[in-house]
């Protein structure tokens, strides 16, 4: 049986892509910027998090090409570099839904133990995405894609 995926192109989706999406926070930057583009002081204000430790996510996400920057004077404005990352994340967030879903309903007791059942109702494909909205540091994020986003200016 033929792969859908060589090995190479598994490499380069792990290398370019899945490092990049594998902090919580660079999710909800990106979801931040499917909303609108946004300035870093902006994207900490909406996420509660120093400009510093956006500006560090910011650098991740614009090396992967997920991200594009703007100048503007002494400013830099972000925006998502290809809407569909959001598409991506969002059927991402169905799956880990229905699994969830899927183990409480089969009593796993892991799975209980580590998602309540509100986290598995936010993480619904109609819900923001509040399994993911909690910093390191616990403060609540607030960002949320309304839906796909056009092609950045």
């Amino acid at each position: 049986m033929a792969s859908r995926c060589s090995k190479g192109a598994a490499g380069l989706l792990h290398t370019h892509m899945c490092q990049a999406l594998a902090d919580p926070t660079r999710l909800l930057i990106l979801y931040a910027l499917a909303d609108q583009p946004r300035l870093v002081g902006e994207l900490g204000d909406a996420l509660g998090l120093p400009q510093s430790s956006i500006s560090r996510h910011l650098k991740v996400l614009r090396d992967q090409s997920l991200v594009h920057a703007r100048h503007e004077g002494a400013a830099v404005r972000y925006s998502l570099a290809d809407c569909r990352v959001i598409e991506a994340l969002d059927l991402l967030r169905r799956v880990v839904h229905d699994s969830l879903l899927e183990k409480t309903r089969l009593g796993d007791a892991a799975a209980v133990a580590t998602s309540s059942p509100a986290q598995i109702q936010d993480v619904s494909e109609d819900g923001p995405p509040c399994l993911l909205t909690a910093s390191r540091e616990g403060r609540p994020g607030s960002a949320r894609a309304a839906g796909p986003v056009g092609a950045s200016a």
